[in-house]
């Protein structure tokens, strides 16, 4: 308990001390107002050389100098403008993203929607699958190949049978080939394209339309649905038969226009023969006439063929 109450006494008596040594130094160093500071000072020659140095004035003149410029703000400052520095970066940074991002994803875009095209400037796209359409009289374990109308002159081959196409016509050679390869050929909207066929016949197809064949031993047969205008070359001993979803169309050389859908047929005879021919009927159809199927019904009307359908011309 003393030993508690004398280390108590020692701390106060040094906080002492060393207050007044601080006035000492700071006000006045007159040893005489302070006399246990001047006790301490004349205890020993240390306490003397140690009083002696911390009073030199010029010492203190150089820390009063520190302490009369010191500025308690500046660091506060500084560390501020450190802060406002960065995230001005961070802006920067986020900026030059953003105006990268603005013209690398339409750029991404436009490449996609270029990959996402079916038909390329100048090669045609070409796959084998079955078309969901009604283009499906081919036999079995035929190969197929849908293709879409290409844009621009180009020339190609499919199945070995060389096909140019030079602005909106597709002229299709022939080939010696046994087995069947059957062509879907799709016209895109907004297009009307010619079709040339390898006996000299040719086809103007719709928009929208598509026609189906075989291209390797072409046996002036055709499947067909939406509306195209033919001029069929004759022939007694190959008749040109087009297979539609509702009838059959046998030519025997001639033109007229045929619309096509998987309910209905609508021909219209201009020059030559052809013959119409259903599940129930054979009828056999007259040119400057119109022949309407819908629903099994025929209706047959005579029509000015003087003119092209107005959708050729």
């Amino acid at each position: 308990m003393n030993i508690t109450v004398m280390a108590i006494n020692d701390v106060l008596r040094a906080l002492r001390l060393a207050k007044d040594l601080v006035y000492f130094l700071v006000v006045d160093q007159n040893l005489d107002r302070l006399p246990e500071l001047k006790q301490w000072y004349q205890r020993n020659n240390n306490n003397q050389v140690l009083t002696t140095r911390l009073s030199d004035p010029t010492r203190w003149s150089r820390i009063r100098s520190a302490c009369k410029n010191y500025d308690p703000e500046a660091p506060l400052q500084r560390a501020l403008a450190r802060i406002a520095a960065e995230q001005q970066r961070k802006r920067t940074r986020m900026i030059v993203m953003l105006r990268a991002a603005a013209v690398v994803l339409p750029l991404i875009g436009v490449i996609a929607y270029c990959l996402s095209l079916p038909v390329s400037k100048h090669t045609p796209v070409v796959s084998e699958h079955n078309s969901n359409r009604s283009l499906m009289l081919a036999p079995v374990n035929t190969r197929t190949h849908h293709i879409f109308m290409p844009v621009g002159d180009s020339v190609f081959s499919i199945a070995e049978v060389p096909v140019v196409v030079q602005k909106d016509t597709m002229s299709v050679g022939t080939i010696a080939k046994g087995g069947s390869e059957r062509v879907i050929l799709e016209i895109p909207s907004g297009r009307n394209c010619w079709l040339k066929l390898p006996d000299g016949s040719r086809a103007r197809i719709r928009a929208g339309s598509s026609l189906a064949f075989d291209i390797a031993t072409f046996a002036r047969t055709l499947e067909m649905e939406g509306e195209a205008f033919f001029e069929v070359q004759a022939s007694e001993r190959r008749p040109f038969i087009i297979h539609g979803a509702a009838a059959r169309i046998t030519v025997l050389g001639t033109r007229f226009n045929l619309k096509a859908d998987s309910t209905s047929m609508e021909v219209t005879l201009i020059s030559g023969k052809l013959q119409l021919s259903t599940a129930d009927t054979i009828l056999a159809v007259l040119p400057g006439t119109k022949t309407v199927l819908h629903n099994k019904l025929l209706n047959v009307s005579i029509v000015d063929t003087t003119a092209e359908p107005a959708w050729i011309r």
